[in-house]
């Protein structure tokens, strides 16, 4: 899914930011094994969607086996496999909080 996440990030970002406007509006576009000309907007558009698709998948596969890895820890009574899986990351509010003069 990783790859499949990254394949589209760069596709969203050739499309959002290397094309000049001059380049035609129409551009083909592969859907499962069909090529298709579509406008750049809608590709756009359906680029934006897959990946907050995909990224949706991968967090909660994400936290899929990281429950399954508490629920085995509990399990076996032992505290060795997710002592650090409840570490979240710091939101963006937080990292300003801690460098309010530094724009991450």
């Amino acid at each position: 899914m990783d790859s499949a996440r990254q394949s589209n990030r760069e596709a969203l970002s050739r499309l959002t930011r290397h094309m000049k406007p001059t380049d035609p509006n129409k551009l083909w576009m592969q859907i499962g094994s069909v090529y298709v000309k579509v406008s750049r907007q809608q590709a756009e558009d359906a680029l934006k969607e897959r990946q907050e698709i995909l990224n949706r998948e991968i967090y909660e596969t994400h936290k899929r086996v990281t429950d399954n890895a508490i629920n085995l820890e509990e399990m076996s009574d032992s505290q060795t496999i997710t002592r650090h899986f409840g570490l979240k990351a710091l939101s963006r509010e937080e990292m300003d909080s801690f460098y309010p003069s530094r724009n991450i």
